[in-house]
């Protein structure tokens, strides 16, 4: 199968049935397949010009491609250019702790007794400073590729004109 991006917008109400949140209105998502079966997204909700909260689904067993996560930062911090990217992650979620952690988002608060289970809520938030170098660089190689050849080709054109 081949994999692929999608930030389709009819996708959003589905993706946020699995992530279990109410999306609001404009809320957008990205979200990578293999053929037609979803390998991961995430979803971005409350975006305020300057904040939004990302909210991210990996299907179990599942990896998602350097090109999702170079798309999500890409979307975010170069597109959206937001300041802070936050991220509420459940105590007992170490998986998802681990990840935000990896991707450069700093523990801001915990928030006791948040969820009806009891169990805490850690807010995680990321910023252009604090985001991973792992993250900002994982955009691959292809894209690196075409980068360089528009590069050659407006060269090439700026130097006939």
């Amino acid at each position: 199968m081949s994999r692929w991006i999608n930030s389709d917008p009819m996708f959003t109400p589905y993706l946020a049935e699995i992530l279990e949140i109410a999306a609001s209105n404009g809320a957008t998502q990205l979200s990578e397949f293999d053929g037609v079966e979803p390998i991961c997204g995430a979803l971005f909700d409350g975006y305020n010009s300057v904040s939004v909260h990302a909210h991210i689904w990996i299907a179990p067993g599942r990896r998602p491609s350097r090109l999702f996560w170079w798309a999500t930062y890409d979307y975010l911090f170069n597109q959206c250019k937001v300041l802070n990217v936050i991220g509420t992650v459940p105590a007992g979620n170490e998986a998802a702790q681990k990840l935000d952690e990896h991707l450069g988002f700093v523990l801001n608060s915990v928030i006791q007794n948040y969820y009806p289970s009891g169990e805490a809520m850690m807010l995680y938030v990321c910023t252009p400073e604090t985001v991973s170098d792992s993250w900002r660089n994982m955009r691959p190689a292809r894209a690196k590729v075409k980068e360089q050849e528009d590069g050659q080709e407006e060269s090439e054109s700026a130097s006939s004109a």
